[in-house]
């Protein structure tokens, strides 16, 4: 497109006139056009007036004026809102008192572009802003904005918008249009919309609403570790960026969405989790922070008791009439626990016919204890040995047809089976010496701790290994992988132990000094507590449940307490 300035023209045409009054101007292809003097400067601003002299022949695109100052130069079209054949525009923005300025006139065909002549002249100022109403009212951050008004400048950067004090970049400008987008920001509430046109500012009359999470209702004041808490309010899901905390405690966050979250209580750190802890909910989105207006209370779920006292080697700790058992391997006394007390007692029994045994499964049925299998320096035994609690004597049972290292059990409708290291699974009548082979279990245990726990839960069986979890279908005889896991232990600290509390499933994982229950429904295993002691290097732990409270004991060092764990 071409660019033509007629001024030379205007001057030789003037020229012409005055020799020659008879004659025409000859027509062009390009409009001829005249800027004509800035007139009606007052302190609400100027009008530019021009006029065409020859429309020309090529067809006419845009038109408008060109102005310039002291904050640079502007453009402003007249295509859409002004008449060509009245070609004036009056100015009311972006112009100070005693200003000296230049404006010309313009005109663009399809071919070419036009400038007439330029005018000079001094302004008196012109009209403040005016925000006349904005939309929406309210919003996130991230809301797009417009704000409807007058005598913003030509110039978008010459238009400054700010919310809370908080300055905006504009996504859209013009002389009665201002969009922006809402910034992120850690305010919620009533905010006040500045607009500023050069050194002139103006506020509007109503405040735009910043919205932020609200909480409105939490499902409970007080619980245990471990517990879910569903907490209700509105936009709790704006940005992926959010967290929960209890005082200075960080909840894991279990589902979320803009009206509801649910959430794990979180659980406090070695001797800080005998005790209880009272503080608010804090929930952050992205900058924005909301908290409850009552403490909730974590109860305590730990309480210290007396420990065995001494180390012992390869033992495990049961429970039979409402106490607990501990056989020493190379003597032959047994220690008894009351819970009522909180005290150990020394019995007497007769020799330990499972010397150097270890990993053996200890089953408590009726009045007997069974000791089967295990492994004797890492090789497998098909041995059963019973204790009798009533005489405290040892028999000896007819040997399994199957041997193991390792091995897990659990009672479905009465009835014992044990699933051992390498995946076999076996139904047990240990009194009458019967044994029915079922389908393989489909994974071996870990060759590092061989972890394996089996525990029944809502009626329905399930086995945890280091890294996964499975449920069993009796109808079928088969095991199906449900969950992901990870309870994989450092060379360094004991291997997980596995134990059921009040009909749920769990596993203390020293190597993250933590115990994890699951949760059939969501399929997970949930950190539910912190446990309150340091972890030993080489620590070997027993547990045993009794009066609904589950104790810990690391059998490998006397200087530890046994720790009661309750939280149901």
């Amino acid at each position: 497109m071409k660019t033509i300035n007629l001024l030379p023209l205007l001057l030789f045409a003037v020229f012409l006139w005055g020799c020659q009054e008879d004659a025409e101007i000859q027509p062009k292809d390009y409009p001829f056009i005249v800027t004509k003097d800035a007139t009606q400067i007052d302190s609400t601003g100027v009008t530019f007036s021009a006029e065409i002299l020859d429309f020309g022949k090529e067809e006419i695109i845009d038109f408008g004026f060109i102005w310039s100052g002291e904050r640079g130069e502007y453009i402003h079209s007249l295509k859409e809102t002004g008449n060509i054949k009245d070609f004036n525009f009056r100015l009311t923005s972006d112009l100070k008192d005693e200003e000296v300025l230049t404006y010309k006139a313009f005109i663009k065909t399809n071919a070419n572009t036009v400038y007439a002549n330029t005018i000079d002249f001094v302004s008196n100022g012109s009209k403040i802003p005016v925000i006349k109403d904005f939309y929406p009212k309210e919003g996130y951050d991230s809301t797009k904005v417009t704000i409807i008004g007058s005598n913003f400048s030509y110039k978008p950067e010459n238009n400054l918008v700010m919310i809370n004090g908080l300055e905006v970049k504009l996504i859209q400008s013009s002389f009665d249009t201002l969009s922006f987008i809402i910034p992120e920001n850690n305010f919620y509430g009533a905010a006040e919309i500045v607009i500023q046109v050069g050194e002139t500012k103006v506020v509007a009359k109503e405040k735009f609403l910043i919205t932020g999470p609200v909480i409105t209702d939490i499902s409970v004041n007080e619980g245990y570790s471990g517990d879910f808490i569903f907490i209700t309010g509105n936009n709790l899901y704006k940005r992926k960026e959010v967290s929960l905390f209890l005082g200075e405690l960080k909840s894991s966050i279990l589902e979320i969405s803009d009206t509801k979250i649910k959430a794990v209580v979180p659980s406090r750190y070695y001797g800080d989790a005998y005790s209880e802890y009272k503080a608010k909910i804090i929930f952050t989105a992205e900058e924005k922070v909301v908290e409850s207006n009552e403490d909730f209370l974590i109860k305590p779920s730990w309480k210290r008791k007396n420990g065995i006292g001494f180390t012992i080697n390869n033992s495990e700790i049961v429970t039979y009439n409402n106490k607990a058992y501990l056989l020493e391997q190379f003597r032959p006394i047994m220690h008894q626990y009351d819970a009522a007390t909180d005290l150990w007692e020394t019995l007497v029994s007769s020799e330990n016919p499972t010397k150097r045994h270890e990993k053996s499964l200890q089953i408590v049925i009726g009045d007997s204890l069974y000791f089967v299998g295990g492994n004797v320096d890492f090789v497998p035994s098909n041995k059963i040995w019973v204790f009798d609690f009533f005489q405290k004597k040892w028999y000896e049972k007819r040997n399994l047809p199957f041997s193991f290292i390792r091995a897990t059990y659990f009672i479905l409708e009465n009835t014992v089976h044990v699933v051992t290291n390498d995946g076999r699974h076996w139904i047990c009548d240990f009194a009458n010496g019967k044994y029915v082979e079922l389908s393989k279990f489909p994974e071996k245990f870990d060759e590092w701790s061989y972890f394996g726990y089996s525990f029944t839960s809502e009626n329905r069986v399930f086995l945890v290994t280091i890294q996964n979890t499975f449920e069993y279908d009796k109808m079928n005889d088969s095991w199906t992988r449900i969950a992901n896991n990870s309870f994989v232990n450092s060379s360094y600290n004991a291997p997980p132990v596995g134990f059921s509390y009040l009909g749920n499933g769990y596993v203390f994982y020293p190597s993250a000094n933590s115990i994890f229950k699951f949760h059939p429904e969501e399929k997970l295993w949930v950190n539910t507590a912190n446990y309150p002691e340091w972890v030993g290097d080489h620590a070997r732990y027993s547990t045993f449940i009794l009066n609904d409270m589950v104790y810990i004991e690391d059998l490998d060092d006397y200087y530890t307490n046994m720790v009661g764990y309750k939280n149901e």
